[in-house]
């Protein structure tokens, strides 16, 4: 039996890169161990990939990838700012109708995949060939709750704004088309996914847009047992990750005489005022600010910490999660968005954004929460080991390609 042919757009697409450039590439490059995958995506990564290919000789995939970029002076005006990434984006989505007129006829694809960007407010129009058509995982109908605006201070303005440009989007006539004619829509959140899903005529799944490289993020025998609460937050230090509301957590373990201390990995707009607000509240002795450290350093942060803060306010999902998980060390966050399928009450803590009336109130229930669970060994145990079982069967790349296999053969067998 022949393999089946797929064409896979995906406009971010990198094997060096993390978040949808990973997405893009490695979904891609486990799909073609069952099909004869061929790949869309931007000029600009070129040499990612042909980097990452030279260094598989013998390897058992068929994948071909294709380039396309706009015109010089789109990318130019683009990278000056002058360009908003949106307008490139969409502009490069109505060039690949064009590439598909000229290149569909010799490829032949018996399925087109819609996979990067994930947003659904800029569609594709893979759907307008008559080709059966995949989108997915579709994000970007996540808002920000009310509840949570205080966090985010000078952007809450800025986050009301988008609320009403999502709201907006799903009636545009675009994104209706595509949902209405794809054969299979895969969603990455319940947000997303009730916003969006009556327009569906296909079948409708579930699947984070993200996923976990398990063999790169690995458990380490934990052995310090010294009753410290060991906390990690990786990531942007931006106002929608949430990141103002762990000094309000620190200063809640810190009133409830808990000892702890936490580990700062990455960078960002934010920085500077979390690390003022950790020396405001006298934490500055049980925080450690590091900057960007390399995967290896990373992976010994995940190792070591017993939990990993993830509060984003406004997130499709996010990496960090999975990583944390991978690597045995559950995660806490709030019960919302892509958090709420990725992490699950027996790998870590979730927190409903409308659980107290203040930011003070649930950072106490966050700490509440840490302590009752870093204090019971046998439960936090548990709670590691099943992380790491989660990620590997439900997140990993070799996980997530077998899903979608199955959604593609469904479509297929519908077509013959």
């Amino acid at each position: 039996m022949s393999r089946k042919k797929i064409l896979i757009s995906a406009y971010a697409c990198s094997p060096l890169r993390g978040s949808e450039h990973g997405t893009g590439w490695n979904t891609s490059w486990e799909l073609a161990r069952n099909f004869d995958v061929h790949v869309l995506t931007r000029s600009k990564n070129r040499t990612d990939i042909e980097s990452f290919l030279k260094d598989q000789p013998g390897s058992d995939r068929t994948i071909t990838v294709h380039y396309l970029e706009l015109p010089a002076a789109f990318a130019r005006a683009k990278s000056h700012g002058v360009l908003p990434l949106a307008f490139y984006y969409s502009m490069w989505q109505v060039a690949a109708l064009a590439w598909g007129r000229k290149h569909l006829p010799v490829i032949k694809p018996d399925l087109c995949h819609h996979l990067t960007f994930n947003s659904f407010e800029f569609p594709s129009f893979w759907h307008r060939f008559s080709i059966p058509t995949v989108l997915g995982p579709l994000g970007g109908g996540q808002t920000a709750p009310q509840e949570l605006l205080p966090l985010v201070g000078s952007m809450a303005g800025a986050e009301r704004i988008r609320s009403l440009r999502v709201a907006a989007s799903e009636k545009n006539p675009f994104v209706r088309d595509g949902l209405r004619a794809a054969k299979a829509v895969i969603f990455a959140n319940a947000e997303t996914r009730f916003r969006l899903e009556k327009w569906v005529t296909g079948s409708v799944h579930e699947m984070v847009d993200v996923g976990v490289d398990s063999a790169k993020f690995v458990p380490a025998v934990k052995n310090k047992q010294d009753g410290i609460l060991r906390l990690l937050y990786v990531g942007k230090f931006e106002n929608r990750k949430g990141v103002h509301l762990i000094p309000e957590i620190l200063s809640a373990l810190k009133r409830k005489a808990y000892p702890f201390r936490i580990q700062f990995v990455g960078d960002g707009p934010e920085l500077n005022r979390v690390r003022a607000a950790c020396e405001r509240s006298a934490l500055a002795e049980s925080c450690e600010f590091s900057g960007k450290l390399s995967h290896e350093r990373t992976v010994q942060s995940y190792q070591n910490a017993d939990f990993v803060i993830f509060p984003s306010v406004r997130d499709t999902s996010g990496a960090v999660a999975l990583e944390a998980l991978s690597c045995g060390c559950p995660v806490v966050c709030f019960h919302h968005q892509g958090a709420a399928w990725m992490v699950s009450p027996d790998t870590g803590i979730l927190v409903n954004p409308r659980e107290a009336a203040s930011i003070p109130a649930l950072a106490d229930v966050f700490a509440r929460e840490l302590i009752s669970c870093h204090s019971d060994v046998v439960r936090h145990g548990a709670m590691r080991q099943a992380a790491r079982l989660r990620a590997v069967s439900q997140f990993s790349w070799p996980a997530k390609a077998q899903v979608l296999t199955e959604i593609y053969q469904s479509v297929l067998r519908q077509r013959s």
